[in-house]
């Protein structure tokens, strides 16, 4: 069976981890470090959380950032960081590794475009309540549509239809 860890990357990161068949997966969010600057300490505070999460992992899936028109270098530079360390650290452990495009993974959930709390909505649809944890939920929308793409006998036996979903959305 295959253990799948889904990630949306930013200083408060989203995620999901579980075997890809259970329904029962573990979310939340982790908040990093307000470290201004110092992009050094923010990979330290990230690498520690990241390797134990990684462990028993076959597959890691992360949501690729998107970067606002005002975006300062630091921020750049933490954002993708955290992409490259996912790779690497994936690599070294010899794990699959991917990311999925935000705008792709939306249009799954209904449309390109859905504000936080329309992503919270439709996860919650599909029987994921994040309650108010963006960041959990985006990870949540990664795995839904990480199931949709790479393990479709799995997504149509959870009965995980997102064009459904994304009727739902749009009714």
């Amino acid at each position: 069976m295959t253990s799948l860890l889904t990630l949306d990357l930013s200083s408060n990161v989203g995620w999901t981890l579980g075997n890809v068949e259970d329904r029962g997966f573990a979310f939340g969010s982790h908040q990093l470090p307000k470290t201004g600057e110092d992009i050094g300490a923010f990979a330290e505070a990230y690498d520690p959380w990241l390797s134990r999460m990684i462990q028993g992992v076959d597959h890691v899936v992360f949501e690729a950032p998107i970067l606002p028109p005002q975006t300062s270098l630091q921020t750049l530079r933490k954002l993708h960081g955290l992409c490259w360390h996912t790779e690497y650290v994936a690599k070294i452990c010899d794990i699959k590794c991917g990311e999925a495009n935000v705008m792709q993974i939306r249009a799954y959930l209904g449309r390109g475009f859905m504000k936080k709390d329309e992503v919270l909505a439709a996860v919650k649809r599909y029987g994921f309540d994040a309650g108010t944890d963006h960041d959990a939920a985006d990870a949540i929308a990664v795995r839904l549509f990480t199931l949709e793409r790479e393990y479709p006998h799995v997504a149509r036996k959870m009965n995980l239809d997102l064009g459904q979903l994304g009727a739902t959305a749009n009714a």
